[in-house]
């Protein structure tokens, strides 16, 4: 699954790895996302990462355990290291 212990809800074949995300994540943020043991995105994670990356307004309205944290936390996260 797309992340620690199966905890994604969302059936295998939805899933999209991180590396296929566009905008790309940087290197840096993959191999966190790896280290944490997430080496796909969910349904949501895929749908408003790439979205936040490019400065885009996001809403999501998901089930608990959909990625929704993840889905915010990653492009803030990238969005701050690409200013330095």
């Amino acid at each position: 699954a797309g992340g620690p212990a199966g905890s994604a809800l969302a059936p295998r074949q939805l899933l999209r790895p991180f590396e296929n995300l566009q905008p790309a994540l940087s290197p840096l943020t993959l191999a966190a996302l790896a280290q944490m043991g997430f080496s796909s995105a969910t349904p949501v994670q895929a749908a408003t990462i790439p979205r936040l990356l490019s400065h885009q307004d996001v809403a999501v309205n998901a089930c608990t355990g959909s990625g929704k944290t993840l889905a915010f936390l990653v492009p803030t996260l990238e969005l701050l290291a690409r200013r330095q």
